[in-house]
């Protein structure tokens, strides 16, 4: 979904890092999917509502 990619994206481009790191593909898809993901102390407040309601829509 285009809503998600963009959420993944506004993380990465705020925090450095993507939201869902694993160590193999299987991991990385069930940590998407129960989305299983926390914003970094640093993150700032104003985007994470916007961000976490991108990264939840299309779940």
């Amino acid at each position: 979904c285009d809503y998600w990619a963009l959420g993944a994206t506004v993380f990465q481009m705020i925090s450095g890092q993507p939201p869902f790191r694993a160590v193999n593909d299987f991991h990385l898809m069930n940590k998407i999917q129960k989305l299983d993901f926390s914003f970094p102390a640093e993150f700032p407040d104003v985007p994470k509502d916007f961000v976490s309601k991108l990264l939840h829509i299309c779940i």
